[in-house]
């Protein structure tokens, strides 16, 4: 019983070196169905995932447990500014995930519950602006998204995907040479079609639309913004018609239009 003390001190450093033997900092990891392994090696990964870009300045900051990522993580861009930091428990996210633009400005907050989003996501442009706004739940919400300019692009309903599934709508009417028009922006999406009503400026016969694309033929075009496709069509109305030759054009240029 005399050596008891001596053999609890020797079971606990053994286990201590076995500790610091298995919690290890590398900079390269394999995965399989998840599960991080040091490359080459049979055994689930336990302890730091550290690489650095080209340059010198650390990339990413990940630590495993039992092959799983577990505590705070971080990134950072080439330029040696923060990229982004999260908390997981087990492979999923937990609570907020916040990201910086490269050259520092925030670019966005969202929170997550086991690895779902849910609460208020925001992002935000270069400049400052907003970009969009989202209320989560349970990974789908009602989304919001703005211009660099500050002006209000669109919103609607998003699925688990991100995937839009209902677009709010926004009504203006414009006159053409005494005669009202509408200028309507349609999009398609999931096979459902909504209506978005996108702000055109028409001085006489001129019509100029803020954006960018291709006339397709009479009463149809085909635009691009923020990265999703729409179609967009010239509405006759009971006074009048709007016609336009097929024409390209770019951001603010003008496409030339008149009533008949």
């Amino acid at each position: 019983m005399k050596n008891l003390p001596t053999l609890l001190l020797t079971l606990l450093l053994l286990s201590s070196v076995y500790a610091m033997d298995e919690v290890r900092v590398i900079d390269k990891l394999e995965y399989r169905n998840s599960i991080a392994y040091a490359v080459g090696e049979g055994k689930v990964f336990n302890g730091t995932y550290l690489t650095k870009h080209s340059n010198g300045n650390q990339r990413l900051h990940i630590d495993y447990v039992d092959g799983l990522k577990n505590g705070l993580s971080n990134s950072w861009h080439y330029n040696g500014k923060k990229k982004s930091k999260v908390v997981y428990q087990n492979n999923k996210k937990e609570g907020v995930e916040t990201r910086w633009h490269y050259e520092g400005q925030k670019a966005e907050e969202t929170n997550y519950v086991l690895g779902i989003k849910n609460g208020l996501s925001t992002e935000w442009h270069e400049n400052g602006q907003k970009y969009r706004e989202t209320n989560f739940v349970n990974g789908q919400g009602h989304r919001t998204q703005w211009r660099r300019d500050g002006r209000k692009a669109w919103s609607g309903d998003i699925n688990t995907n991100e995937r839009i599934t209902n677009w709010d709508t926004i009504k203006k009417t414009f006159t053409c040479i005494g005669e009202d028009i509408e200028f309507s922006l349609g999009m398609q999406e999931s096979g459902n079609y909504e209506t978005y009503w996108k702000d055109v400026t028409l001085v006489g016969d001129l019509l100029t639309i803020p954006d960018y694309g291709e006339y397709k033929r009479k009463h149809l075009y085909s635009t691009l913004w923020n990265g999703d496709y729409g179609r967009a069509s010239f509405n006759p109305n009971t006074k009048g018609r709007l016609i336009a030759e097929k024409k390209r054009y770019g951001k603010h240029k003008e496409l030339q239009a008149k009533c008949k």
